[in-house]
């Protein structure tokens, strides 16, 4: 574990805190596609820093989009993404736990 990392507390910015406060589950809004998940995985260091890779790059298809407004499609909306990966002390074993809990709906 990284040295000085304290792991029991989040500091959440203030776009998070303000659209929280704005109610970002509004459909009216556009927000019924907002998700919000967390997973639990086993990887090593070099998986967890493929899988940060990969998941910049999905990201990265949209930066054109800061810069240049004519290329937002219509309905597009700023969103904030936030990426943490971190290892973590193990969790106590519980049997066979969903590896993702935020999102019942959705397959693993």
């Amino acid at each position: 574990m990284a040295e000085g990392l304290n792991t029991g507390v989040f500091l959440v910015g203030p776009s998070v805190r303000g659209a929280a406060g704005r109610g970002v589950a509004d459909a009216e809004d556009g927000h019924e596609a907002a998700d919000d998940s967390d997973y639990l995985t086993y990887v090593t260091p070099e998986e967890l820093e493929q899988l940060n890779q990969e998941l910049h790059a999905v990201l990265e298809r949209f930066w054109d989009r800061l810069a240049d407004p004519a290329k937002r499609p219509p309905g597009a909306l700023p969103v904030e993404t936030l990426l943490l990966s971190y290892p973590i002390e193990p969790p106590p074993e519980r049997g066979d736990p969903e590896p993702h809990a935020s999102s019942p709906d959705r397959p693993t």
